[in-house]
């Protein structure tokens, strides 16, 4: 039996910057709001789990581009390594963790301005990133990300304006967010933040204070 819950909603918005592909004369700011996802997380123990989520991303053109807008849909399933436990950070501390994630998905990149390019453009996603964790409370813990997302087949540019000849992997963009974990569970402790040694220091406890 796990005295840790295994289930967590994780909600995140930021930013992203969207390297390549571009026609010429097309960018965005660094970095361009907005970015914004919502995953659901389960553990399968204290050390990994897998994660399911959806992000949508905004790009626009800059100040001194030409002017575009476009819309990314993405959804992906992910393996997440707990970082904190593999590497014992419960010695030292019990509010930092650290999540490591990585896996694969669908995006579709819908053109909004200009509206010469009308096909939405479909591809398969490769995201990889970390998530520095600070504990606020048993239930919920601010986060902070960076993920790298590159795309297969990319047919379109961000910018809507041009296609591709080569679409094998040369689109790339990058998320930097700020968001919270809501763990779910009648546990008192998520597996983010499980220590064995604590687990076993609570049960001397209680033991000894039944003796005495």
């Amino acid at each position: 039996y796990d005295s840790y819950n295994k289930w967590s909603i994780d909600v995140n918005a930021g930013v992203n910057k969207a390297s390549r592909p571009f026609a010429p004369g097309y960018f965005t700011d660094t970095p361009d709001f907005f970015h914004g996802d919502i995953g659901l997380r389960y553990m399968l123990n204290d050390k990994a789990g897998l994660k399911l989520d959806f992000g949508y991303d905004n790009f626009k053109n800059s100040d001194d581009s030409q002017p575009f807008k476009t819309r990314l849909y993405r959804i992906s399933l992910q393996g997440v390594a707990n970082l904190r436990n593999i590497l014992s950070f419960s010695d030292w501390t019990n509010t930092i963790g650290l999540l490591a994630h990585g896996g694969m998905g669908y995006s579709r990149l819908s053109i909004q301005e200009p509206v010469e390019l009308a096909d939405d453009d479909q591809m398969l996603n490769f995201i990889a990133g970390i998530t520095p964790q600070i504990k606020l409370a048993e239930r919920v813990a601010l986060n902070a990300d960076l993920s790298i997302i590159g795309q297969i087949r990319q047919d379109n540019t961000y910018d809507g304006t041009q296609r591709q000849t080569a679409t094998d992997f040369d689109a790339f963009y990058v998320n930097a967010t700020l968001g919270l974990s809501i763990y779910l569970g009648k546990n008192e402790q998520h597996a983010d933040w499980y220590s064995k040694d604590q687990d076993m220091e609570t049960d001397l406890d209680s033991i000894t204070g039944r003796l005495t």
